[in-house]
Order: C-alpha cells, then structure tokens, then sequence
C-alpha cells in the first residue's frame, strides 16, 4: 500500500507541476559532435542513435536510423574513442561521457534538474515494478546512469520524489 501512495503521489505532484512549466533547453557540453540528433543534448538518445548506426553498418542495412541527416553526423562523428570504425565501443565510450559529465538527477542531461527528469524517472520505476522490463534504449539509459538521486542503489519513486523536490525548492529561491 505504502508503494502504491507515493506513486501515485508523486504522479499526482508530477502532472500539476509539468502543466506550468518552461522549459529553457541548456546543456554543460561546449562540444556537439556527439550529438547525433542535433537537439541540442547529448545524452541517452544519441547513444540509441550510435548503436542503431552501428546495427546497420554490421547488417549492411540504411532503414534502422529515421533519415539520411541523421546517418551522415554519426558517420561523421560517431568514431567517439577514434579507433577508426563506429562499433559498440564507441557507444560504450559515449555512456561513460554522459554519465561522468552529467549531474545525478539530470536524466535527460538538458543541465537542469526539474520535474521532466523526475517523470521519467517515475516512468522507469513504474515500468520495472510492474514487470515490464522492455529496455527503453535512450531515456531507460538516462534513468539508470543518472537516477539514483538519493544514492541508495536503487531507482524509484523515492528518487523521483526528491528530483521533484529539488526543483521545487530550486524554483522557488
């Protein structure tokens, strides 16, 4: 019972406060070259972005990525520890980046803590308590690199609690 309240409690806070937001896209990098989506943040989805590039050189296939832009800036970029070829080693190298360049709590790595990291924190949670256990490449990677707000070894709506506070006391000095 005590897991199902502060769910849905913090589902609750989490809708009223996401409807009054505004949202100021900021990141801590200087260097895109590794953000292959171009939306201004490298983070768990650029990481997708790489494995799905490398998915297609392995199979010889262009279908997987969503468009040619797309596929142009990872060939380009996507060599992220310069060994000559993009392979898995290059998307393990970019997940060690986001996670030592990112602050916990920051699951989306837009350089703020706020009540869209919790949600997604709250989604990863709520997924994994009801066994759905299907990976969510991108935003899953996020959560689980930085998530564990309260550093307890465990990700739940305790974490997204405290994210939501953070922001709120944040907000409000």
């Amino acid at each position: 019972i005590m897991k199902k309240t502060v769910t849905t409690s913090v589902f609750l806070a989490l809708t009223l406060c996401i409807n009054t937001l505004v949202l100021v896209p900021m990141t801590a990098f200087a260097e895109y070259d590794h953000d292959f989506n171009s939306d201004g943040l490298i983070n768990g989805d650029d990481v997708r972005l790489l494995i799905n590039r490398y998915m297609e050189i392995a199979v010889k296939r262009d279908d997987i990525l969503p468009d040619q832009v797309t596929r142009d800036n990872i060939d380009k970029n996507g060599d992220v520890n310069n060994d000559g070829q993009i392979n898995g080693e290059d998307a393990r190298e970019l997940y060690i980046y986001i996670r030592d360049n990112n602050i916990k709590g920051d699951v989306n790595c837009d350089g703020i803590i706020d009540a869209k990291d919790a949600s997604f924190v709250l989604a990863y949670y709520t997924r994994h308590s009801v066994d759905d256990v299907d990976w969510q490449i991108g935003s899953d990677d996020g959560v689980k690199m930085l998530g564990d707000f309260d550093g307890n070894g465990i990700i739940d709506a305790r974490d997204a609690s405290k994210i939501l506070n953070y922001y709120a006391a944040n907000s409000v000095s």
